[in-house]
């Protein structure tokens, strides 16, 4: 006979407790909060009550320490950093890709586009969708700067070079009917002492010559950083078009 068997047995024992369940503390030699507390010391457990939000952290600030690192704003990243007393940080993900600086319509005589960070390595303007009154050609100033030269070359297609800007299409007008797109990218753009190169690639609809596209490289004889970009046709007015630029790192 076992222990249990004898109490569930006795008529002391209620009979709602089954033999099975005395089984449970067969063998038990002294309190059982005591035994249990030396099997999971509660000096060692994480207390849940350490966060206190969704996307909380349980990060170690020593040896045997723990704190919570309170969740970080939409889009950081967790981040190594041993300033910081759990080691880690939410942080801004790593540089790259494109950001959207502004977002610009073409209107009147010129349009400028200004107050541009020097937070990146490029600058990337897509236009399209540009209308005017009269077949034109357009050009882009950095800086407004109308008196800066712009050497260029051209592939796969003729080029409109002008002294003073650079051309964003080809020798032929665009005619009016807004049926365009063009890529400009300035390099080293927030550069301060330095001579800054470009690239341009266009397509649309040219007066009387049809549909065509030209690739476009050169450089611009500017060494101060590009803050702004001064957009302008050789005829007419803009009556539409959208030019987004971009920065890249």
């Amino acid at each position: 006979m076992t222990k249990a068997r004898d109490l569930a047995s006795a008529s002391i024992v209620p009979a709602a407790v089954s033999v099975t369940e005395l089984g449970y503390i067969d063998g038990v030699t002294s309190a059982i909060q005591t035994q249990m507390n030396t099997k999971a010391d509660a000096s060692a457990a994480i207390n849940p009550t350490i966060v206190d939000a969704k996307g909380d952290i349980i990060a170690a600030t020593a040896a045997d320490a723990v704190s919570r690192l309170a969740v970080g704003a939409n889009d950081t990243v967790l981040t190594a950093d041993s300033a910081e007393a759990t080691g880690m940080k939410w942080a801004a993900a790593a540089a790259g890709g494109m950001t959207l600086i502004s977002t610009t319509t073409l209107s009147g005589s010129t349009t400028l586009v200004s107050t541009i960070p020097a937070t990146y390595k490029s600058l990337i303007a897509i236009i399209f969708g540009v209308t005017n009154g009269s077949n034109f050609n357009m050009r882009c100033a950095p800086n407004s700067n109308t008196t800066a030269a712009s050497a260029a070359g051209s592939f796969g297609g003729g080029i409109d070079i002008y002294s003073d800007r650079i051309a964003l299409s080809c020798t032929v007008e665009f005619d009016t009917t807004g049926s365009n797109a063009i890529f400009l990218q300035i390099n080293d753009y927030a550069a301060t002492s330095r001579r800054k190169t470009y690239q341009n690639y266009m397509l649309g609809d040219m007066f009387s010559s049809g549909f065509r596209g030209a690739n476009m490289a050169g450089g611009l004889d500017i060494t101060a950083a590009i803050t702004e970009l001064l957009f302008s046709a050789s005829a007419g007015t803009f009556t539409g078009g959208t030019v987004l630029l971009y920065g890249v790192n």
